[in-house]
């Protein structure tokens, strides 16, 4: 079990998933991230793996072929097991 996991549901955010990555690990280096691609069409999956691993981060990437946030949340509810879980937009839209 995780203490403290990063739920970030993405779809078609390969412009800001690695600094949404980044930006958590920054300030929750020790927290479990889970970045649940919702059928991307881009190449978010893979960057988001690389930034995992750049940063030597504790994580995955789980694929969810049907879209919506809620089917991406539930699978990620699924596949990890937590205390706490914090859920963040891929997108950076709420970044000062």
């Amino acid at each position: 079990m995780n203490y403290f996991s990063i739920i970030i549901p993405a779809y078609n955010e390969e412009i800001t998933i690695e600094n949404t990555i980044k930006d958590f690990f920054k300030v929750c280096p020790k927290a479990f991230f889970c970045i649940v691609d919702n059928n991307s069409a881009d190449k978010t999956a893979a960057i988001a793996k690389k930034s995992l691993k750049k940063l030597n981060a504790n994580g995955c990437v789980i694929f969810v072929k049907k879209k919506g946030k809620a089917n991406a949340l539930k699978s990620a509810f699924e596949n990890i097991d937590s205390k706490y879980y914090l859920v963040k937009d891929a997108d950076t839209t709420y970044k000062k």
